[in-house]
């Protein structure tokens, strides 16, 4: 009789703990192999959120540079003006419309010549124009992004304009320019102009034409034109002859001429009543006024030794 080899049969306990115990094996693998999936997936998923946030920062950034542009170029008065130009409240007032404009350069007379080239009535009224100191009202807060002094300002008394407290004296520039141009275009034609031409000898007139060539070589200076002459070739001319038709980008200046008419104070009642109060704070006169213009009297601002501010220059 062979031997018979007997084996345990496993209580139901015990093959319920085997299978349980096969089962929490499993069960570990998945949880495992779930966990680990969560794990490889964290990164691109974090990797998402930094790109989605970046792309939110680009939008907004972008959003802001383009409504600054367009404030700046499409909202903002004289824009173009502003960026190439110092400070000045009429940059608010005056809409400067630009348009390129082809310059008469001609050297022979054009057939519709400018009143820089004819005179007559017609055009020794625009020059009177011209030549009026029109005033514009500003304020001390508009003085001062002039970067001027408000404290010597001439300022206009309410009670005869009505402008309030804060009412200073103030001119269009370019007039001023206008006005030396003027001034050497009638001592270029003296017999015509006797006033102007008269007076040679007294230093105070060179002054004025000095004065005025300079006021004149500064402007151009600083307006750095960089436009550029061609040269051609003419009949009866062996050397290139130039152009100077060029075409330049000019504001609207009869339209500013006409503003300025319209906005300023009466010409004749400012010359008229616009007076130096007592005790006004003024500055120093210059030292040249009292060696030319008043030499009996003795510079105030020297009596003790002291020197007026030599960075004005008046």
């Amino acid at each position: 009789m062979k031997d018979t080899e007997y084996s345990k049969i496993p209580s139901p306990l015990e093959s319920r703990d085997s299978t349980s115990d096969g089962g929490d094996e499993e069960g570990q693998t998945l949880l495992l192999g779930k966990t680990s999936s969560r794990v490889e997936h964290r990164p691109t998923r974090n990797f998402m959120i930094i790109i989605s946030s970046l792309n939110i920062v680009v939008f907004i950034f972008s959003s802001l540079l383009f409504g600054t542009w367009f404030y700046s170029n499409y909202l903002v008065l004289n824009a173009n003006f502003r960026r190439t130009s110092a400070y000045t409240p009429l940059h608010d007032l005056i809409r400067l419309d630009s348009q390129v404009k082809k310059i008469n350069g001609t050297f022979w007379p054009p057939e519709n010549p400018s009143i820089a080239r004819q005179i007559n009535n017609e055009t020794e009224s625009q020059w009177e124009e011209y030549e009026k100191n029109r005033i514009i009202p500003v304020t001390a807060a508009q003085l001062r992004g002039m970067g001027v002094d408000p404290s010597t300002a001439a300022k206009l008394d309410d009670e005869e304009w009505g402008l309030g407290d804060d009412a200073y004296v103030a001119a269009f520039d370019v007039y001023h320019q206008l006005h030396c141009l003027n001034t050497l275009r009638q001592i270029a034609y003296g017999d015509l102009y006797p006033k102007v031409s008269g007076g040679r000898e007294k230093p105070v007139w060179k002054f004025h034409v000095d004065h005025c060539v300079d006021i004149l070589m500064q402007e151009l200076q600083c307006s750095g034109n960089l436009n550029l002459v061609t040269y051609h070739w003419v009949e009866n001319h062996d050397r290139p002859f130039p152009m100077f038709g060029i075409n330049r980008q000019c504001v609207d200046f009869e339209a500013l001429t006409h503003w300025r008419v319209e906005n300023t104070l009466d010409v004749h009642k400012y010359n008229s009543m616009v007076r130096k109060p007592l005790g006004a704070k003024q500055l120093p006169a210059a030292d040249d006024w009292y060696k030319y213009r008043a030499p009996e009297l003795t510079n105030p601002n020297h009596l003790n030794g002291d020197n007026p501010d030599e960075k004005i220059i008046l």
